[in-house]
C-alpha cells in the first residue's frame, strides 16, 4: 500500500508517517505534500493507494486539491484528515465522496480505516 500525506505541518506529516510505518506492515511508501500544488503533482506520478488530506492550507485548502485528485481519478481513495468538526466542511466532504472524514485527535481511526477495521 502506498500513501499520501497532504498536510502543510511539518510535525503532523511526521506523526502520521510515524503512526503509519508503526501500525501498517503492508505499507511500502508514504509521500508527503505540504501543498496543495506539490499533492496533485505527486498524486499525478505516484498514484497512491490512499491520500490522507488535511482541509485547512494555504493557499488553496484540502477540499479544492480533493476535487482537483477526483477529478482525475473518481475512484481515488481521500481521507480528510482535519482539526475542525464544521458542518460546513463535513458536507463538502461528504458531496466529494471522501472515503472518511477523521479528526486528528482520533488518529488511529486513519490506521484502522487503512486496514479495513473501521
Amino acid at each position: 500500500m502506498d500513501v499520501m500525506i497532504v498536510d502543510d505541518c511539518e510535525k503532523m506529516r511526521r506523526m502520521l508517517s510515524a503512526l503509519l510505518k508503526n501500525q501498517l506492515p503492508e505499507l511500502k511508501n508514504i509521500y508527503e505534500s505540504a501543498y496543495v500544488s506539490e499533492a496533485i503533482a505527486k498524486y499525478i506520478k505516484f498514484k497512491p493507494d490512499w491520500v490522507l488530506m488535511d482541509i485547512r492550507m494555504e493557499p488553496l485548502n484540502g477540499l479544492t486539491a480533493t476535487k482537483a485528485i477526483l477529478d482525475l481519478n473518481p475512484h481515488a481513495k481521500i481521507m480528510i484528515v482535519t482539526a475542525y468538526d464544521d458542518p460546513e466542511y463535513r458536507e463538502e466532504a461528504k458531496r466529494l465522496n471522501v472515503a472518511a472524514y477523521v479528526l486528528k485527535d482520533n488518529l488511529n481511526d486513519v490506521v484502522a480505516i487503512l486496514k479495513g477495521v473501521f
